[in-house]
Formats: C-alpha cells, structure tokens, sequence
C-alpha cells in the first residue's frame, strides 16, 4: 500500500466517523422533534386546567430526560451536593445553611456530563445555600 493509498484509507475512514456522527445527531433531532409534538399536543388538551398542564411538563421532562439517557449524558446539579465549581456556577447565595460548606439549594439550569467522553459538557447554574454569616462562596 503505498502512501495516496493510505491517505485515500485515512480519507474515508472520516467521512465515515463523520457521517456516523450526523446519523447520531440526525437521530437526536428526529427524537426531539418527536418530543416537541408530544407537548404540543399534551399543551393544547390542557387549556387552562394546571394539572394538566403540570401532567404536559412532566412528560415533556422526562421524554428529554429518558433521550440523555440513550445518549449516556448524565444531568449536572442536585440540591444538596456540595458546591464544586468545576461542576457548578453560582447565580447566587441563600443564606441560612448551618455552617459547613456550600451546597446547592435550587437549580437553574441543570449540567450536563458525557459518559461517552468522560467530561463536563457544560457546568450547572445554581443557587447556594451558605452559612448565615458567608455572603460570597469561597473558591475551594
């Protein structure tokens, strides 16, 4: 095999891995446009009953959840764990945790971690809950 021969090999050994990728993401959107229909449809049985519309939400979260699931991305965030600011930033700080270090009190927007390729995707926005007397977190 000489060297265009490899070269040739090399050259289409990634237009696969490419197109193995927007097959993956192809597969993602179809998924997802599948979803939004499933809400729009849960939405506009729901009119202005808040159970219903609760039941909407509910199905639509778990619908994405069930989608990261399949796609080995773990959600970043839970109220309680300690605050790590490689795997959260903080909006802002609640005071009134007993002393001891921060932990997440709410959650803004989750986190999301790839199983896949063992690395955070993107950090998680939280509220802190912090000692009375600590108004900023401290970096660890």
């Amino acid at each position: 095999m000489d060297l265009d021969d490899m070269l040739d090999t090399r050259g289409e050994r990634e237009q696969d891995e490419a197109d193995s990728r927007q097959r993956q993401m192809d597969a993602i959107f179809v998924r997802l446009a599948a979803i939004i229909g499933r809400a729009d449809f849960a939405l506009s049985r729901a009119h202005h009953d808040l159970p219903a519309l609760r039941d909407a939400f509910e199905i639509l979260r778990n619908n994405l959840v069930h989608l990261l699931d399949q796609n080995e991305v773990e959600l970043v965030g839970k109220p309680g764990e300690p605050i790590d600011p490689k795997r959260h930033t903080v909006d802002a700080a609640r005071p009134g945790q007993p002393p001891g270090p921060p932990t997440v009190a709410e959650v803004i927007e989750y986190g999301a971690f790839s199983g896949r390729q063992q690395q955070l995707l993107q950090p998680a926005l939280v509220v802190a809950a912090v000692p009375e007397n600590q108004q900023q977190i401290k970096e660890v």
